[in-house]
């Protein structure tokens, strides 16, 4: 055979064995962030049936796996205390470095613009913690912004490193919840922004998880199309978090609602079930916690943000949810309050409580928990709450209705954790709501100064 034949094939040889040499996805890249003391799995692609081996700084035992026929491999790595900087080795037909590895909490930052807001784009306050934010120890994960129709094994994106340059392109909120949990926890810290402004939260629900309920899916096909986002269901959870899910994380972060402020009695319905099924594909009941939606015009539909907020306060019924309510940090000219700080140190308080187990007293806002007519008067109970108080002035913004469902505004006194109402032209009260509007700053909270939310005790279907 001639001999430059031989040499263009053995040049093809090589060169079909380096296109399916060893591979990862994005994720697992220098300046990483995984999970301590857990079983984290690791994965990636190579030639059909090779044997990879696995070492880690931390331990000195290799872990073998082979590729399957598919060209897939994946492996679990047992991870210790917090701590680092380390270095991952996989070592296929070919050999990959990952440096830099730091081993410690892992949050999910995700929903739409008021968690992708960034220092860049104005935050009130900001000026110091910009100056300050040297944490060669907190590491931020942007995944980009894709759609997809069927779910997707990998993202585009890669980890920095936290200093004043890089924090500028951080979720802000995520910042400041993921330095809280750093500084406190003293542990590394990873977050993995994943967010879209403008979406639904059909969006990034699976779509096969949608088509079991009809209600949803029918109101998810229905959403009017846009031109700044996908509002198709199920396509942002396609590309941009099913590739994470066998990522291991601590728990969730979560602002969203404002993209679905229209008819939209099942929020809570749908939201409940974006959270359970997100669980599913983890397979762990990680903790989720959410930011309520702030007081805005919302101009498209009467009360709309009102419904939205009690669905969403609704949505704490599902194990292992907490909320921050906003509405003492809101501008009511902006759909993008600028007090971004204290919403990710509300977050982190409830984490580090909730999570880590800090006894950090009362955490959470106060939310209606029953309501009892006794005579004329309506008396409303409050969960997490010991005394609850007014932030400024006379205590406002708290209607009743008789059987005809029609709402007066009510005179209210406050009672320990309970708000007893009264009007003169309800004689036999059977309903209340409190903070009814797209547009209202109440002026109630507890004993920590944290702001109570909307709610009606009309059930959703009845609205």
């Amino acid at each position: 055979m001639d001999i430059r034949l031989l040499c263009i094939l053995a040049m093809g040889f090589f060169i079909g064995m380096e296109t399916h040499a060893v591979s990862l996805p994005d994720i697992f890249s220098d300046h990483m962030v995984i999970q301590s003391q857990s079983q984290v799995t690791i994965w990636g692609w190579g030639r059909p049936h090779e044997d990879i081996k696995i070492f880690t700084t931390w331990s000195e035992d290799t872990v073998k796996v082979n590729t399957d026929r598919f060209a897939r491999w994946s492996a679990i790595l047992s991870t210790p205390e917090a701590g680092g900087p380390h270095q991952i080795r996989v070592k296929g037909f070919n050999e990959l470095l990952i440096d830099d590895v730091m081993i410690g909490e892992v949050w999910l930052c995700s929903g739409q613009s008021n968690m992708e807001w960034t220092f860049r784009d104005g935050v009130d306050n900001a000026a110091s913690e910009i100056q300050n934010a040297n944490f060669q120890d907190i590491r931020h994960f942007n995944v980009d912004i894709r759609t997809a129709e069927g779910p997707q094994l990998d993202v585009s994106g890669k980890w920095v490193v936290c200093t004043p340059e890089t924090v500028m392109d951080f979720t802000a909120i995520g910042y400041i919840f993921g330095k809280e949990i750093h500084q406190n926890m003293k542990t590394p810290v990873g977050l993995i922004n994943s967010t879209w402004g403008g979406t639904p939260a059909e969006a990034w629900t699976p779509r096969e998880a949608l088509e079991l309920n009809a209600e949803l899916m029918n109101a998810a096909n229905a959403l009017p199309k846009v031109s700044w986002a996908t509002t198709e269901p199920g396509r942002i959870y396609n590309a941009m978090i099913h590739p994470i899910t066998n990522f291991k994380i601590k728990g969730v972060i979560w602002y969203q609602g404002e993209s679905n402020v229209h008819p939209n009695q099942r929020y809570s319905t749908l939201f409940s079930l974006m959270i359970a099924t997100w669980r599913e594909k983890w397979k762990t009941d990680f903790p989720f916690y959410f930011v309520q939606i702030a007081p805005f015009p919302y101009n498209e539909m009467t009360n709309g943000g009102a419904i939205i907020r009690d669905q969403q306060r609704r949505s704490l019924t599902t194990p292992g949810t907490a909320m921050v309510v906003t509405s003492d940090l809101a501008d009511t000219t902006d759909i993008h309050p600028r007090q971004k700080i204290p919403v990710g140190e509300r977050l982190a308080r409830i984490a580090l409580s909730e999570t880590y187990g800090q006894d950090l007293g009362e955490v959470r806002s106060p939310v209606y928990a029953s309501h009892d007519a006794e005579g004329r008067n309506m008396v409303i109970e409050f969960k997490f709450a010991k005394e609850l108080k007014t932030t400024s002035g006379k205590l406002g913004f708290f209607e009743i209705a008789g059987i005809d469902g029609v709402f007066y505004p009510a005179s209210a006194k406050i009672k320990g954790a309970t708000v007893i109402l009264h009007s003169k032209v309800v004689a036999t009260p059977v309903h209340a709501r409190f903070a009814w509007g797209n547009n209202v700053m109440p002026n109630l909270s507890n004993e920590v100064g944290l702001p109570a939310s909307t709610f009606t005790t009309i059930s959703q279907e009845n609205f």
